[in-house]
């Protein structure tokens, strides 16, 4: 599923909004398309949901295979993303943690993953401009419930010349 930060005419300071709690934030991502879901492993219904930082249920925004991708937590301009496999959640961890992602961004920094194959791409862009970025794809394949870095590749992009690859930078595409 699309998962996007909400831009508008390529990267513009971000609105506020409220998650129907009544308290103002950055506005941040919101589900573009609907679920693709690629569950293999039979779960319980109704299926359990990963828990959030703060102790609540976290929103499933993606399931990639086995793993379910869910927000966990809120910045000012980001949402945190992790992952959990199975239908016992297990965490992924990356580097010995919980995996915790930034999806979003501001006009100077932007994170996003996407899925691709068995691959999970962790990208990070950041400016001092808001015009030219210096960015990142990580790639990581799921062993052993751990995201292991296969590749790394880093890039420059020009925003007005490569809108759409920017784009990736500031989304869930899972």
């Amino acid at each position: 599923m699309r998962y996007r930060l909400l831009l508008a005419c390529a990267l513009v300071p971000l609105a506020a909004c409220s998650h129907g709690d009544g308290k103002e934030r950055a506005a941040s991502v919101t589900t573009t398309t609907a679920p693709r879901t690629t569950t293999t492993e039979a779960c319980p219904t109704p299926t359990p949901k990963p828990t959030a930082a703060d102790g609540s249920d976290a929103d499933v925004v993606g399931t990639f295979g086995d793993v379910k991708l869910a927000v966990v937590d809120h910045g000012a301009s980001d949402d945190v993303v992790s992952l959990f496999e199975g239908c016992n959640l297990t965490p992924v961890s990356l580097d010995g943690s919980t995996a915790a992602l930034p999806i979003g961004g501001t006009v100077t920094h932007g994170d996003g993953i996407r899925c691709n194959g068995d691959d999970f791409i962790v990208l990070s862009a950041t400016s001092d401009d808001g015009e030219t970025y210096q960015a990142k794809a990580t790639t990581y394949r799921l062993e052993h419930h751990a995201l292991v870095a296969t590749s790394t590749k880093a890039s420059t992009i020009i925003a007005k010349q490569e809108a759409d690859t920017l784009r990736g930078y500031y989304e869930l595409d899972c």
